[in-house]
């Protein structure tokens, strides 16, 4: 990771996850001594690991470990890119991603639509009235 290439927002989040997941779960081994099977460890050990965010004492989500993921194969790649690796163990091919759930949307209907926008505006400021109609008339203004 590059930090001239990345907003200062997005380095700061990185530099996070590299500090507080891949330095205590592999910072022991050398780059080249790392392994399909260390990285799958490591995967797996984020399945297991309780996200320290969220107050509802909840597992990492599988797609907060996939971004946790990539940054540490941005290193392996950047190691083959350079010269250092021959190999990436990081490789998609050899690791195992936990499967994410798929999301369930409800689609309203037109008389859906009319009882939510009728539904006591006063109650909810008018905002998600206007933020609906305004969505339904096809621009994006939220009022």
């Amino acid at each position: 990771m590059q930090k001239k290439t990345l907003s200062p927002n997005t380095f700061h989040n990185y530099q996070k996850v590299v500090e507080n997941y891949i330095v205590p779960a592999l910072g022991h081994l050398k780059l080249i001594d790392v392994t399909p099977l260390h990285i799958q460890k490591f995967v797996n050990a984020l399945s297991e690991q309780k996200a320290n965010y969220n107050t509802k004492s909840t597992y990492l989500s599988p797609s907060t470990i996939k971004a946790y993921f990539i940054v540490l194969q941005s290193v392996f790649k950047f190691a083959c890119k350079k010269g250092f690796l021959d190999f990436n163990p990081s490789s998609l091919n050899n690791i195992d991603m936990p499967k994410t759930s798929p999301v369930h949307t409800d689609i309203l209907d037109e008389k859906d639509i009319t009882a939510l926008v009728t539904y006591s505006p006063t109650s909810l400021g008018g905002g998600v009235c206007h933020f609906i109609i305004n969505f339904i008339n096809g621009t994006f203004v939220i009022i």
